[in-house]
């Protein structure tokens, strides 16, 4: 259920219990605004797993600056096949 309008007194409580300090333009925005304003704090309320985060970890070839013997050592076991 979307709730697209609020009375000039429910909104100055909410505005009020959130700590807000407004001026009568901004207080008038808010109060046009509640519809979509309410549609976005609704979407932070949905749950959340951690697959819903990108993955922060990544491969990184090895480098022959790195270790130079240990790169030859992996170079050299996929072009003979030895493992």
């Amino acid at each position: 259920m979307q709730i697209d309008r609020i009375t000039s007194e429910d909104c100055a409580a909410l505005i009020e219990r959130a700590g807000l300090s407004l001026n009568q333009a901004q207080f008038e925005a808010a109060l046009r605004s509640y519809g979509r304003l309410r549609e976005l704090a609704e979407s932070l309320r949905i749950p959340r797993n951690r697959a819903a985060e990108p993955a922060h970890l990544f491969h990184v070839p090895a480098s022959p600056h790195a270790g130079a013997s240990a790169f030859a050592k992996t170079e050299t076991r996929r072009e003979t096949g030895d493992e």
